[in-house]
């Protein structure tokens, strides 16, 4: 199963078995700032990577592999821009993934 659940500038997901990826569009609302990904992510089992894509280009931001949990924050931003948030898992794999842009 799947559980997907965002906003204008958050989104999380939980799932039992990913095998490929998920993208969200998300968006740092206020036009002229920057900022950051703060993030959360857990594997219970397999190895879930996250990247973000904001102009074109897919930055890596975090690899969490089965037992580990990863807090953190990283990435740039910039207000007014689309951000494509990208979970990916080459295996089956187990866990959740939250992120949110600090607006």
């Amino acid at each position: 199963g799947l559980i997907r659940n965002q906003t204008s500038h958050s989104c999380k997901a939980s799932f039992k078995s990913l095998e490929g990826e998920l993208v969200f569009k998300i968006k740092k609302t206020e036009v002229g700032t920057e900022g950051s990904i703060k993030y959360s992510i857990t594997a219970e089992e397999g190895e879930i990577r996250l990247y973000y894509d904001i102009f074109g280009v897919k930055e890596h931001l975090a690899t969490v592999k089965a037992g580990e949990t990863v807090e953190d924050s990283g990435g740039y931003v910039e207000g007014g821009y689309q951000v494509y948030i990208i979970i990916e898992a080459e295996e089956k794999s187990r866990g959740s993934v939250s992120v949110e842009l600090d607006n």
